[in-house]
């Protein structure tokens, strides 16, 4: 009652009114200290609850509904009050009918995300995003509406659901009959209709029976076997299955599909969010550091270089030979940007990919070596299946580098492929490091079973400088 009236003053609060007035009825609170009065008046409604609906017989809720109704009909609205009826005193109320919109009430609850992902919510269970197990979140329902929305308290809104058991409900009713009309038989079991029901023989005391026998239909049962399956697919960590179990379902039901296209349909929807993640998780790994895509690359802009080849190696048949990729040539032409692509089509292809510059890869040794990881960071560059090293020859690499590259050389040769760009020639090798023997052992491994694409040409970055500077000098 503290949210419909002032306890002190006994006036109707404002928060309450507003409803009053959406469904046009009046107020009539109980008096103080009389509480018989509204003892009666939910008596009923507790007897309905605790007794009847226990011990009703029926196998939808259609039934259960007119069962109800011809117990209300029967019994309850036969109670004397002053001398009259319950019945005759709720024929002169005139209730006005319900108002075709209900109330523009949202109903904000907080809820905790259970070990399993979900949340409880109207006997319900939904599933949010994983790893936010434990935290509290706030559950927003519209009144009337088909979902809710679930919002974390940094803000963040997961995505919405369709409310399951309510849903269900009107699945059911929606392909029932029609109600039969005042005045009209209902038909009963075992007979033609319009007789009196037999009277049910009493039960003995003792532990109510449930609703139905096991393995009853009915949208109730519907409803509970939807809520199993969404479990299952939480549970096997099929999280985008479950959030579109029920739109599938809806469609399923719309278009009429066999048990086989539904279970296909709604397996391509995990399988497409799987593969997205994954596509996802392998791109943050190979640090890529742009995004370029083959067709963007300006062939016209290197006429030197053998486009046919490129599109060879494009189709990725270097990566399982096991095989190598050498890219030569001066600083702007490129050599980088088809490293990345070469890498980002690879990583398409489910292929596990790594990007590291020349000089990063031998700071990273270093600091390994020092705090004890060498065997562990040697193990790291040899798990990709392509390593992509780029700007070997722009910096000179000291003896622990040049090691430690050869170990990774030696480690990967004819278990995985390396994508290397360099500005030194192969021939200008030995320069790079204090060793020869080292250069010639890596070239060695390189460039046995390899493709050497030797790009001569200007600079896409000087590109626009020297053409000025060609038009100054004209």
């Amino acid at each position: 009652m503290a949210t419909v009236v002032n306890n002190r003053s006994g006036e109707v609060l404002d928060s309450f009114a507003a409803v009053a007035k959406f469904f046009g009825v009046t107020l009539a609170i109980c008096p103080s200290r009389r509480a018989k009065r509204k003892g009666v008046v939910e008596k009923a409604q507790h007897f309905s609850a605790q007794r009847w609906w226990r011990t009703a017989e029926g196998e939808s809720l259609y039934q259960a509904q007119v069962a109800y109704d011809r117990f209300c009909a029967s019994i309850s609205d036969d109670r004397p009050r002053a001398g009259r009826t319950v019945r005759e005193l709720a024929e002169e109320e005139g209730l006005l009918a319900l108002p075709p919109e209900p109330y523009p009430a949202l109903i904000a609850i907080e809820r905790t995300i259970g070990p399993t992902s979900l949340v409880s919510y109207r006997a319900n269970r939904y599933s949010v995003l994983p790893g936010l197990e434990g935290s509290t979140v706030a559950i927003h329902h519209r009144v009337g509406g088909r979902s809710l929305e679930i919002i974390s308290r940094r803000g963040l809104r997961l995505p919405e659901h369709q409310v399951a058991l309510e849903h269900a409900v009107l699945a059911a009713f929606h392909h029932r009959t029609d109600l039969p009309s005042e005045g009209q038989p209902t038909a009963q079991p075992g007979g033609q209709g319009g007789g009196r029901q037999a009277p049910r023989p009493r039960r003995t005391r003792g532990r109510p029976r449930p609703l139905r026998p096991p393995g009853g239909g009915g949208a109730v049962n519907q409803a509970s076997t939807y809520q199993r399956l969404r479990g299952h697919l939480t549970y096997l960590n099929l999280a985008a299955a479950a959030e579109a179990l029920p739109t599938e379902l809806e469609r399923a039901t719309q278009d009429k599909l066999s048990h086989t296209a539904f279970l296909e349909h709604l397996l391509q929807i995990e399988v497409a969010s799987t593969q997205e993640r994954r596509l996802a998780s392998r791109l943050r790994f190979a640090c890529l550091p742009a995004s370029w895509r083959l067709e963007e690359f300006d062939f016209d802009a290197q006429p030197t270089l053998d486009r046919q080849l490129v599109q060879e190696l494009a189709g990725l048949r270097f990566i399982e030979e096991k095989a190598n990729c050498l890219l030569i040539g001066p600083p702007g032409v490129g050599k980088t940007m088809l490293a990345v692509c070469l890498g980002r089509l690879a990583v398409e292809a489910s292929y596990r990919v790594y990007f590291t510059a020349a000089a990063e890869f031998a700071a990273r040794y270093h600091k390994a070596a020092l705090e004890g990881r060498w065997a562990t960071t040697m193990r790291f560059y040899a798990g990709p299946a392509l390593l992509l090293i780029d700007e070997l020859g722009y910096l000179p690499l000291p003896g622990e580098g040049a090691a430690a590259l050869f170990q990774v050389i030696s480690r990967r040769y004819l278990k995985g492929s390396i994508c290397l760009t360099s500005s030194r020639g192969i021939s200008g090798w030995g320069q790079l490091f204090d060793d020869p023997m080292i250069a010639a052992a890596m070239l060695d491994r390189l460039l046995h079973r390899s493709t050497v694409l030797q790009i001569d040409g200007d600079s896409y970055r000087m590109g626009p400088i020297a053409l000025a500077w060609t038009l100054s000098a004209r």
